[in-house]
Order: C-alpha cells, then sequence, then structure tokens
C-alpha cells in the first residue's frame, strides 16, 4: 500500500506559466511512484465561495512537505512571507526548488530560507533555464529523486 503524501505547492501568480511548465513533468512522476501517493495542493482547488485563507491554512496544516518554488516574485510577495512560508518552514519537510535565479550572495533578503538548501539541477541550473523539453524532464527527474530522498529519510 502507498504511503500517502500530501503537499503544498507554494508560487508566485507571476510564476504561472514556468509552474505549469514544472508541474507538466513533475506530475508523472508522482503519479507513478511505487512507494508514495503524492497529492499536490495548489490554491487552483479553492472553490468560487470558499473563504480561501482557511483553505490555504487548513492544506498547510495537512500537508506532509512545502514545495517552495522560488523566484524574485515569491520572495518579494508579502502574504506568501507572512502567511505560508513561517508554517512550511517549521515543517520537518521543506522543499525549496529555484524556479527563477535568485542572488544567494547577501544581497536579497530571502525570508528566512538562508539556511534551507535549494534546489538545483546537477547543472547548477534554475528550472527557467532548462529551455528544453528533455532538460525540463531531466530537472524534474533529478527533483523527484530528491523529494524521494527526504521522505525516506524523515518518515512520518
Amino acid at each position: 500500500m502507498k504511503v500517502p503524501v500530501p503537499f503544498f505547492l507554494s508560487y508566485a501568480r507571476t510564476n504561472s506559466a514556468d509552474i505549469d511548465r514544472l508541474r507538466e513533468v513533475l506530475t508523472p512522476l508522482f503519479k507513478i511512484s511505487p512507494d508514495f501517493a503524492f497529492g499536490e495542493w495548489i490554491d487552483r482547488q479553492i472553490l468560487p465561495g470558499e473563504n480561501w485563507r482557511a483553505e490555504i491554512e487548513e492544506a498547510i496544516k495537512h500537508s506532509r512537505f512545502g514545495l517552495l518554488l522560488l523566484s524574485p516574485d515569491f520572495v518579494a510577495s508579502d502574504f506568501i512571507t507572512r502567511n505560508e512560508l513561517p508554517p512550511l518552514l517549521a515543517k520537518p519537510i521543506v522543499v525549496p526548488v529555484e524556479l527563477h535565479r535568485i542572488a544567494f550572495d547577501g544581497s536579497t533578503d530571502l525570508k528566512g530560507l538562508e539556511e534551507r538548501q535549494v534546489f538545483r539541477d546537477s547543472k547548477g541550473r534554475s528550472f527557467d533555464r532548462c529551455r528544453m523539453a528533455p532538460d525540463r524532464r531531466d530537472f524534474a527527474r533529478e527533483l523527484f529523486t530528491k523529494i524521494i530522498a527526504l521522505l525516506r529519510k524523515y518518515p512520518c
């Protein structure tokens, strides 16, 4: 029986096109995992009329980990840094992914992410630097492997 793994996808809305490209190559890998039943929560699931803030809080609370898709817009978002990052960074597993290049040289306020290892592919690229479909698939495969390693290292 597969272990359920709900996770929270945190991203800046302005990065939606790259988010969709990453989800396109990452979601199939989540679906074919032999050991884990991944359940992505993304704010696009909130229905009209629902209390969106409460839905986000519940999703974070019930998630096993946060998948943080980092970009300058992500770290500039007051909502993300005030409402999503604190509870997600308190979880045993958080997976920051460099969606777009960010300066890690002290010139950027990383809102508590300074101490976290950020995922880039084995060539040191952020996701947006993977222009061709095979590169994007390789990026997703490497990320998926790291997520599996974290889940095995920190079982529920």
